[in-house]
């Protein structure tokens, strides 16, 4: 079933997301952002996410992306690129302007007659410039916590490094 890397990764973000709760900020900024990721277990997607929960040094926000892992080859007329569906939470500890980000992200992959699903995970900083308050950049890491992809004739893109550039609204 699942293995402790997942365990470990869900309990240690709700640990610190309830350890760095304090008080609730002054947001002057909108709690919708926009986001185009490159890499991170995909090729590129598009991803929204909700500020739910926004604390002096904390930030949760629900996040829900589509994207493509790999784009479907040229040279085969019936190959078809494998599309993603991301979704998850987002835990960003620190300032405004630089924060750690944290995201356990279960994506649904679908190629063809083939679907299986992995549960990623985000871990980088998040920075946003002081002179332009709305949008950030975002640099990660994402492993592969657990899959349940099992055919050895196919393959996907395993892209561990990525980045995130993003609007907040």
């Amino acid at each position: 079933m699942f293995n402790k890397k997942i365990y470990f990764t869900i309990l240690a973000s709700l640990i610190i997301s309830f350890t760095f709760a304090q008080q609730d900020s002054d947001s002057t900024l909108g709690n919708h952002s926009i986001n185009l990721q490159l890499g991170g277990q995909v090729l590129y997607s598009i991803n929204y996410e909700y500020h739910f929960l926004n604390k002096k040094y904390i930030n949760l926000k629900t996040n829900f992306g589509i994207g493509i892992n790999e784009n479907a080859s040229d040279s085969i007329p019936n190959d078809r690129p494998i599309y993603g569906i991301q979704s998850g939470l987002i835990c960003l500890i620190g300032l405004k302007s630089l924060a750690l980000e944290i995201s356990p992200t279960p994506t649904t992959y679908f190629f063809k007659s083939t679907t299986f699903i992995n549960i990623n995970n985000w871990f980088g900083l998040r920075i946003s410039p002081k002179t332009i308050n709305n949008l950030y950049i975002s640099i990660g890491y994402s492993p592969i916590l657990f899959t349940n992809f099992t055919d050895p004739t196919k393959h996907y893109n395993k892209i561990p490094l990525g980045i995130k550039v993003g609007y907040v609204f």
